[in-house]
């Protein structure tokens, strides 16, 4: 082709060496281009040669680097996604779109962003805390899925500026469905309350169980000291020598039942119903 006037590259291909250090493979390209004359007839053919060893090695670390990259960021469970200011989403793994319900990077690319969030006051805070510290850390958000229902996560950004103006150019972010952690966290919420309201009722229970056999137990000792102070009235009835000796012991009975000690002892005439102090 190049004896026909056309310029042409010829891809690398390996060539082994043998410097001092040992037999090496390079890669050599070329450019075969001809040389024609004013009337346009060949004269001859120039062949470049170049060896592209280093850059066919770079490209081929890259190539493994970026199938590397790629396979990380669609393994993972948390989304990752990287945007532009304007909302433009430019990558989201299959992560961010099994959270989210979306299909394609299209399809979330053809949505308001305030319709990711179950609350746009969300996103707005956001984007302030992003203009402001160029980012955050674990803000705890409900989004909303594109069928409406909706689930938690910890959402991670990082603002990239440029460096001659000083604005974000792009944002990188995580997020992390924390949706069963809450509801985990909600059910030992609500069993701990539960358990709380169950000792608060038992603790209840126990103390009117408590009461109710301490007032049992005084009622039993009121009855027995009521019956031995019987007992001691009718000993005092064949014991007194006289009626003074009799109200005195009376009284001291008596004072064993209550706690006051200042009362007196009267006696009321049936025939005039007039009462008359026997002692104090």
């Amino acid at each position: 082709a190049a004896f026909a006037g056309d310029v042409v590259h010829v891809p690398p291909i390996p060539f082994v060496v043998h410097p001092p250090a040992g037999p090496r493979v390079r890669w050599i390209g070329a450019l075969l281009f001809p040389v024609l004359d004013s009337d346009g007839r060949l004269l001859e053919v120039v062949c470049l040669h170049e060896d592209l060893t280093e850059r066919r090695a770079a490209e081929q670390a890259l190539r493994e680097s970026q199938n590397l990259l790629e396979s990380i960021t669609h393994s993972v469970e948390e989304g990752i996604f990287r945007s532009i200011p304007s909302g433009q989403f430019t990558f989201v793994n299959d992560a961010y779109l099994r959270l989210f319900g979306y299909h394609s990077l299209a399809e979330l690319n053809a949505i308001p962003r305030e319709r990711l969030y179950a609350r746009p006051a969300d996103r707005a805070r956001l984007l302030q805390l992003l203009t402001t510290h160029g980012g955050f850390r674990n803000e705890e958000i409900e989004f909303r899925r594109r069928d409406g229902s909706t689930f938690w996560a910890l959402m991670s950004t990082h603002g990239h500026r440029d460096t001659e103006s000083g604005a974000i150019a792009w944002i990188d972010g995580v997020i992390t469905d924390v949706t069963e952690r809450r509801r985990s966290e909600q059910a030992i919420r609500d069993l701990n309350t539960r358990l709380e309201e169950r000792v608060e009722e038992r603790t209840r229970e126990l103390a009117e169980a408590n009461e109710r056999l301490q007032r049992e137990i005084r009622e039993r000792q009121h009855r027995e000291r009521v019956q031995l102070a019987m007992w001691q009235i009718s000993e005092a009835v064949h014991d007194a020598r006289d009626l003074d000796q009799f109200y005195a012991r009376i009284h001291e009975i008596i004072a064993s039942l209550m706690p006051a000690r200042n009362f007196y002892l009267l006696l009321r005439d049936q025939e005039t119903g007039i009462d008359h102090v026997v002692y104090w």
